[in-house]
């Protein structure tokens, strides 16, 4: 048994604009496209879990 909690993978489509939005904004945060989204989220109100939002 692992100690590990489940992982679940979310994928959703953006334009090519977009993507490169987020890429660079993650870059100038030092941050990964995921863990800039789930900021985001976590910001806008949705309860995201503390283990989601550590860097």
């Amino acid at each position: 048994m692992s100690d590990k909690p489940a992982l679940k993978h979310t994928s959703f489509y953006i334009s090519h604009e977009g993507h490169k939005s987020l890429r660079i904004e993650a870059l100038k945060r030092g941050l990964t496209m995921s863990q800039l989204i789930i900021q985001a989220l976590s910001q806008a109100g949705v309860d995201i879990p503390a283990e989601d939002l550590k860097s």
